[in-house]
């Protein structure tokens, strides 16, 4: 979750780490997205970057920008497999969707953010 005065900066890093990954002007699209498990291995759009050390000098800086920010903070969301093996199928994505929500509002609620999650009540 992010809170809204952090995404300009934020937004301006990752773009200027996904030019630096991906060429001038690449800017962070669904191309030249990041994903850690991509990173690690070298799939999808890192594939042509067969140096693991690179790959981790990408990582470390995806985590550089991340960490150092008061307004980024995780959720942390555990399902119960056995609980939604139980529900019938069509039950499981809206329950899953709304338990997630109610963790996101709970951690909101915590930090006093205004977040579009937070004022659905």
């Amino acid at each position: 979750m992010l809170t809204p005065e952090v995404v300009p900066t934020l937004e301006a890093e990752m773009n200027a780490l996904a030019e630096a990954c991906f060429g001038k002007d690449a800017g962070l699209t669904k191309e030249t997205e990041f994903h850690a498990t991509n990173i690690w291995s070298g799939t999808k759009n890192l594939k042509r970057l067969r140096d693991p050390g690179k790959r981790i000098e990408i990582l470390k800086q995806l985590l550089t920008i991340v960490k150092r920010r008061d307004g980024v903070f995780h959720v942390a969301v555990r399902l119960d497999i056995a609980k939604i093996t139980a529900m019938s199928e069509s039950d499981i994505e809206p329950t899953a969707l709304m338990y997630m929500i109610e963790r996101i509002k709970y951690r909101a609620g915590e930090r006093d953010l205004p977040t579009a999650a937070k004022s659905e009540t």
